[in-house]
């Protein structure tokens, strides 16, 4: 991962992210927004276990043109094996700028295969899911989630 663009997210620049969107993020729609400002993009969330599998369809979700960097691939999926053995091939094959762990879609679909925000109901499964992606594709650690309780995770945050 270029050392820029982690210095960016510490400085007192901004960057404008593009929010993946299902159905929506797709490159060009990327490209669009890239040439309307946005300073990240991020693709629409790819099941790690379509990747693994071998998926043709998740892994055209994959694909990205040099113009989009800094670009992330989102991935979801609750078995933290499959998720670390699809952040290292994403890595390896694809080299995005960054990871992204989707833990915020409250789709039905996904929440009931303990994907997506259904994932939040298990916090251990949360700090499993992020370590295991962390450790295989090599990217530092600068994790986000979505909530839209307050956040009182004090005691949360030390099992991450």
């Amino acid at each position: 991962m270029p050392s820029d663009f982690l210095e960016s997210l510490t400085g007192e620049f901004t960057p404008l992210y593009l929010a993946p969107q299902a159905g929506v993020s797709e490159s060009p729609f990327r490209r669009l927004c890239r040439s309307y400002g946005a300073d990240v993009v991020v693709s629409e969330f790819v099941s790690a276990t379509g990747i693994v599998m071998g998926s043709p369809r998740s892994r055209e979700y994959l694909r990205f043109d040099s113009e989009e960097h800094p670009i992330g691939i989102q991935i979801f999926g609750a078995d933290p094996g499959m998720m670390a053995d699809a952040s290292a091939f994403v890595a390896e094959t694809y080299g995005p700028d960054f990871i992204d762990i989707n833990f915020g879609c409250p789709v039905k679909k996904v929440v009931k295969r303990n994907g997506g925000s259904g994932c939040l109901r298990d916090l251990d499964l949360v700090a499993s899911i992020i370590q295991a992606v962390i450790r295989p594709s090599g990217f530092h650690h600068s994790g986000s989630g979505q909530s839209n309780s307050p956040p009182d995770n004090s005691e949360n945050q030390e099992r991450l």
